[in-house]
């Protein structure tokens, strides 16, 4: 048995992902080429446009103009992408959380713990992000460089990824327990792929969330960066107890309780 790395698969992992497209996955993978075609849609392709504008005009009108925040993005090798703060910026300033965690960490960390600063200035409310990541060059670049003025509001954790099976699908996670209460919002943006000794193309359906839920931790919200083929996949294996639903405009997919039903799935 291969010693077990933070981004790689072993021994066990590795024959998991070797083996073919299941029924559900190739579905999911099918079914999430239509959200790619909705970004030809005139209303759609101008948002998305503007918002490489609009999200570090944003930022700009935070502290400093945020030129750490830019500047820790290109060390990084991670930029800031105008889309993503845009679409952060409208969560974060309507939920205004108290507790947020990041599944794979990168140039959107530095700029939620901003926007959880301007929360406290501008309404009182004190949040805290908890951001988990699996390489640790890239950990290490992201913690080293974010702003000394908003590491009060980010906890970074390196964390190895585990591969398994849920349901009928293949599932990529970070192995971690949640010792941190129930958040507010989860960002889906991870784990990466791990190809370091595994097939090039293996199934990645994001398990974060699934086994969150079942060790009885329920996000008031939970959203993906991208991430299409998991619509299918949340709505198979929560369709019990969730609404997933879509946000072509964002990029994204949305998974919250159903009102009636706040309980976990058994």
């Amino acid at each position: 048995m291969t010693t077990k790395k933070l981004d790689w698969l072993d021994e066990r992992e590795v024959a998991l992902a070797c083996e073919p497209l299941s029924p559900q996955e190739a579905s999911a993978y099918e079914a999430s080429k239509q959200f790619y075609q909705q970004y030809g849609r005139w209303g759609v392709w101008i948002y998305q446009r503007a918002s490489r504008h609009l999200g570090p005009a944003i930022l700009r009108r935070l502290p400093n103009r945020s030129e750490d925040i830019f500047a820790s993005g290109r060390a990084a090798k991670s930029p800031v992408k105008g889309l993503k703060t845009l679409y952060l910026t409208r969560l974060l300033r309507k939920m205004r959380p108290r507790l947020m965690v990041e599944f794979g960490s990168g140039g959107s960390t530095a700029v939620a713990a901003a926007l959880l600063a301007e929360n406290e200035r501008r309404y009182g409310v004190r949040g805290r992000l908890i951001s988990f990541e699996q390489a640790p060059d890239f950990y290490d670049s992201i913690k080293n460089g974010m702003p000394e003025r908003l590491k009060p509001y980010v906890e970074m954790r390196l964390c190895p990824v585990r591969y398994e099976r849920i349901g009928g699908y293949r599932s990529i996670s970070y192995e971690t327990t949640y010792d941190f209460g129930t958040p507010d919002l989860l960002f889906i943006d991870g784990p990466a792929p791990v190809r370091s000794n595994g097939p090039p193309n293996h199934p990645i359906f994001s398990g974060d969330l699934i086994r969150m839920l079942d060790a009885g931790v329920s996000p008031s919200l939970a959203v993906t960066d991208v991430r299409w083929f998991n619509y299918k996949f949340y709505s198979d294996v929560l369709a019990r107890t969730h609404q997933v639903s879509t946000d072509v405009y964002n990029r994204s997919v949305i998974v919250r309780p159903k009102q009636e039903n706040t309980q976990v799935r058994s």
